[in-house]
């Protein structure tokens, strides 16, 4: 715990959990942090990006819940990597990005498409 709460030492630190393939230890253990009074954006990010590679399907509710403490720009990155369209449309829409909302949902409509 003392680890995730310097940003300088979480990239490393979550490559180590994947690297030894105890991604989900490292989920929870990110799930802990962010109730530390000392949670920094970093770790709601890499949280996120966490969702995309092993939990696409609390992704968009983790977004929902804290997309204030989200760099948005990593994570939509992450999203169109691993295709995940719907939270990509979420991110763009709420970033006031409505343009690359509405193309995302014109190319992948059956899985992008909302009527929002």
């Amino acid at each position: 715990m003392n680890l995730i709460i310097h940003p300088d030492h979480l990239d490393d630190l979550i490559r180590r959990y994947e690297e030894e393939g105890c991604p989900n230890e490292m989920v929870s253990l990110l799930e802990t942090g962010m109730t530390l009074e000392r949670a920094h954006i970093g770790i709601y990010t890499e949280l996120a990006i966490l969702y995309a590679k092993y939990k696409p399907e609390t992704l968009l509710e983790h977004i929902r819940n804290y997309f204030g403490k989200l760099n948005v720009s990593k994570l939509l990155r992450v999203c169109e990597k691993y295709l995940l369209w719907a939270e990509a449309v979420y991110l763009y829409s709420h970033y006031e990005e409505i343009d690359n909302a509405i193309a995302i949902m014109i190319e992948h409509s059956p899985s992008a498409w909302s009527h929002d």
